[in-house]
């Protein structure tokens, strides 16, 4: 059995009719789960995402399995959206947005706005402009860590 499996509980259940003759009740069936009764599971990265106003009141918090989106909303121009990793300024981005996303929402909004495709056992996240004014800022794969 790998590292990331579980063995499975045996799981019974009855399946009696609206009658009570015994020759109506169905007896407990056993149930297996997998080759050699085991599950594999597979651990994914989740981001804890805050929304935090201009006093530094968090006014929600979410956490998100594939990813997170700011984008410019209903208005027609575009977003400065001042990008920092580690309290260090990375770049301004003059874009629709930016998505910021997990390896398991890499195959999602991120690939079919330009992103990398990063496997799930990477741990990494991924910031990706939406439609950026300049080419400059390329998707960017950054450690899980920052």
């Amino acid at each position: 059995m790998s590292r990331n499996s579980i063995s499975a509980v045996d799981v019974t259940y009855d399946n009696v009719s609206n009658n009570d003759n015994e020759e109506n009740i169905v007896r407990p069936k056993k149930i297996t789960f997998g080759s050699q009764n085991a599950i594999c599971l597979s651990m994914r990265m989740r981001l804890d995402c805050r929304v935090i106003n201009r006093e530094g009141v968090v006014r929600a918090r979410f956490n998100v399995l594939n990813e997170v989106t700011i984008d410019r909303g209903s208005s027609p121009y575009l977003a400065n959206l001042e990008c920092f990793c580690d309290n260090v300024h990375l770049t301004t981005v003059q874009a629709d947005g930016v998505i910021l996303s997990t390896p398991t929402g890499s195959t999602a909004y991120s690939m079919a706005a330009g992103g990398s495709v990063v496997h799930p056992a990477v741990p990494a996240i991924l910031v990706t402009p939406i439609c950026p004014h300049v080419l400059s800022f390329r998707p960017m794969v950054l450690p899980d860590h920052v």
